[in-house]
């Protein structure tokens, strides 16, 4: 029978890395690196060796370890993902790290496009007063977000933004953020093949002719429902790189005010905010404007 610290030097040798295949084995077992020395010696059962060798070949065939183990590291949290969600990027954390400058006592946010939750759970984290819900077309998608919002306090709805049945839903919220479609298809040439392999398309593609397909969607019903109730906006919106002017023009066009871009770790222009008639004071200056 092969030992737990057998299994752990092939994993190693096979994948290349050390560090990929203690993690393999920690998030297996449920155990820390110390737990894990200790029981080195302890024979795996059929089962498990069985688990980790076809988890391992997933990870050789190229499926992202997030994907093999079922949950991802987001903002000192793990939460539960699975191929029909986006695996969490470290810019979306700086886009929850703008909205979180709001300092609000109670406030009502929705996120469109939720995916696996992770941007409307991490609000929620550190805004306990704050009612957040999330939105998203995705049947199998809002089953893992509702994995990882059921302990949060997060609540989730199914609907299509494009053709949105429930437009009230806008009508009692204080902010609205999206990390919604921003890939042109013709940028495929240029992923990493375990984006294009493994990744819903669904989350990540928008047409080439028509790259705000979204954000002018979203930004256009959010303004129709202030016109109609009154109440101050504020909307965030992770985006493309490439199309941060017209982001910024088309909601200057639809009447939003305090528009501005923030640029992510990697200097690249990665988010976007505007307001309606809604007072945000930052601490730091726009990037641009």
């Amino acid at each position: 029978m092969t030992k737990i610290a057998e299994i752990k030097r092939e994993a190693a040798v096979a994948l290349n890395s050390i560090e990929t295949a203690q993690y393999l084995i920690e998030d297996y077992f449920g155990w820390d690196a110390t737990k894990i020395m200790m029981e080195g010696s302890r024979e795996l059962t059929i089962e498990e060796e069985r688990d980790l060798r076809g988890m391992m070949d997933r990870l050789i065939s190229g499926e992202p370890l997030q994907y093999v183990t079922g949950r991802a590291y987001f903002r000192g949290e793990y939460y539960t993902v699975s191929d029909s969600v986006l695996i969490p990027r470290p810019e979306t954390s700086e886009l929850v790290d703008w909205v979180l400058e709001d300092k609000r006592e109670e406030c009502k946010v929705l996120d469109i496009g939720t995916g696996s939750g992770i941007i409307a759970c991490s609000i929620k984290e550190e805004r306990q007063k704050w009612v957040v819900r999330g939105l998203d077309v995705s049947e199998k998608a809002l089953e893992v977000a509702k994995k990882n919002g059921e302990s949060r306090g997060v609540s989730f709805v199914q609907d299509d933004i494009l053709s949105l049945r429930d437009k009230g839903i806008l009508d009692d919220i204080d902010i609205v953020v999206s990390n919604p479609p921003y890939v042109l298809e013709r940028e495929k040439v240029d992923m990493e093949r375990h984006v294009l392999d493994y990744e819903p398309h669904l989350a990540l593609f928008v047409p080439n002719d028509d790259a705000l397909k979204f954000y002018r969607k979203i930004a256009q019903l959010l303004k129709e429902s202030y016109e109609k109730v009154g109440k101050r906006r504020a909307l965030y919106f992770e985006i493309n790189e490439a199309f941060a002017e017209e982001t910024m023009e088309m909601m200057r066009e639809m009447g939003y005010t305090d528009v501005e871009c923030r640029k992510d770790a990697w200097g690249k222009d990665r988010m976007v905010r505007g307001s309606l008639n809604h007072d945000i004071t930052s601490p730091r200056e726009s990037v641009r404007d």
